[in-house]
């Protein structure tokens, strides 16, 4: 028996004496012993089988340190890490080995007993505080551990790196987000290329990454987006407020970013891409006065608010200034249609000047002659909408009713026949509707 075998046995002893009965002080002593033995036969090694029982052996005693209750987190961390050390160095030794110089269980043990050590290693190492510590750490980890462990360990320090770029995403350090993004490429890029090249068929982990690759590209989509929000903000502000008259240059580099932003969250980031659409509408509205474009931008923002109820925005003051906007635009649109409409309805006003001096002259004569004048003189454009008969005091009332609904103004549009008619027949509405109210409310004689 050789010098490394005696250690090796004397290590594998003082190993399976240590079980859950013992407190974990007593725990931790003997396999700190076992490690020393350990290292012992490494050292003594006089073949390379005894160099990678050896460290096989080690790995698996550190994997066994490290799941000691006693210890600080540092000290689980440096055994897992250890424990994955040893296990991979068995099995980068160990390639191209054949069959009679080790067997295939022994192999396969050794990578069950690999896998356990880095997901321990993983768990520890995300219960860290500190970010920059389980950075490191795990990119440790990659450097060391065996390939066909190493994707898994670049996959979860790619999470790592998304997690700090969406955690400086929402403290609005967009600069710190989009960078840190960039770097979650790589290790989700290396767990693909080794997950491939060791377990091509492990479908669960595959599908994991390519989440976590959309996902990225999605939240870095919005952080770009978010980022062109801020900075032109920073323009408008600084175009509008730090000189007597506003800087037109400037103003128009916070356009392109509004635009910028809105390409990069269309589909991905509604309210981005809203916040996006009412700066740019309020840029054109309160300083262009293009009110038409700036008009459609604040109702695609508005539009876009609304897609994402039951979330509100009332509280949010983008969407209290798009809102105030809005309902300023259209109020002063529409007492333009009304200033126009009134133009064009004195121009046939005028023109019908001989037919209102008519219905004037019928309605002074009394609610009978008037329906009789109006039905005569301007029949209704539908055929089956005519005077009933016998007009009497006793049916004038409902004769009345039935005039005011074949005359109305919003039966007789001007889209639908032409703009004369319509007025025709709001003045003719108008005479009959006083007529018919005071029949209906009044017995005094007409």
């Amino acid at each position: 028996m050789t010098s490394s075998e005696k250690f090796r046995k004397e290590g594998n002893k003082l190993y399976l004496s240590v079980n859950d009965s013992l407190c974990p002080v007593i725990q931790q002593s003997r396999l700190q012993e076992t490690i020393k033995l350990y290292n012992k036969a490494l050292s003594l090694a006089g073949s390379k089988n005894e160099e990678t029982a050896a460290m096989k052996n080690l790995g698996v005693a550190h994997l066994k340190m490290a799941k000691c209750r006693c210890m600080e987190i540092e000290m689980p961390i440096y055994h897992s890490k250890q424990s994955v050390i040893f296990l991979s160095a068995t099995l980068s030794k160990t390639e191209g080995w054949n069959d009679s110089q080790l067997s295939a269980e022994w192999v396969c043990d050794v990578h069950t007993r690999l896998k356990e050590s880095v997901d321990t290693a993983v768990q520890l190492i995300k219960a860290m505080d500190e970010d920059e510590k389980r950075l490191s750490q795990l990119q440790l980890l990659c450097k060391h551990v065996y390939e066909s462990q190493r994707s898994v360990c670049f996959f979860e320090l790619g999470n790592i790196y998304l997690f700090r770029a969406i955690w400086a995403r929402e403290k609005r350090d967009f600069k710190t987000s989009i960078a840190t993004f960039s770097d979650c490429h790589f290790p989700y890029q290396e767990s693909l290329r080794y997950l491939e090249k060791v377990f091509p068929h492990d479908d669960d982990l595959k599908n994991s990454i390519e989440d976590k690759l959309e996902q990225l590209n999605i939240n870095k989509t919005m952080a770009q987006a978010m980022q062109a929000i801020d900075v032109g903000d920073q323009l408008r502000y600084s175009a509008i407020n730090d000189d007597e008259s506003p800087c037109f240059d400037l103003l128009w580099e916070s356009v392109d970013l509004y635009r910028q932003a809105m390409i990069y969250s269309r589909d991905l980031d509604l309210e981005s891409e809203a916040i996006a659409s009412c700066r740019l509408g309020l840029v054109y509205t309160d300083v262009f006065k293009m009110n038409d474009r700036g008009y459609q931008l604040l109702d695609n923002a508005i539009r876009l608010a609304e897609a994402m109820k039951p979330k509100s925005f009332f509280s949010e003051k983008w969407y209290r200034d798009c809102v105030k906007a809005m309902g300023a635009y259209q109020l002063a649109r529409q007492k333009l249609e009304d200033e126009e409409e009134a133009k064009m309805r004195e121009t046939y006003i005028a023109k019908l000047s001989n037919e209102i001096e008519g219905l004037n002259a019928a309605c002074l004569k009394g609610p009978e002659y008037l329906l009789r004048h109006v039905y005569l003189k301007h029949p209704p454009k539908n055929p089956k909408s005519t005077l009933e008969e016998p007009l009497n005091s006793e049916t004038l009332v409902a004769r009345l009713k039935k005039a005011l609904i074949h005359y109305h103004p919003d039966k007789n549009k001007a889209s639908e026949y032409e703009m004369e008619w319509q007025v025709l027949c709001e003045e003719i509405s108008k005479q009959i509707s006083t007529k018919y109210q005071q029949m209906k409310y009044t017995t005094a004689p007409l």
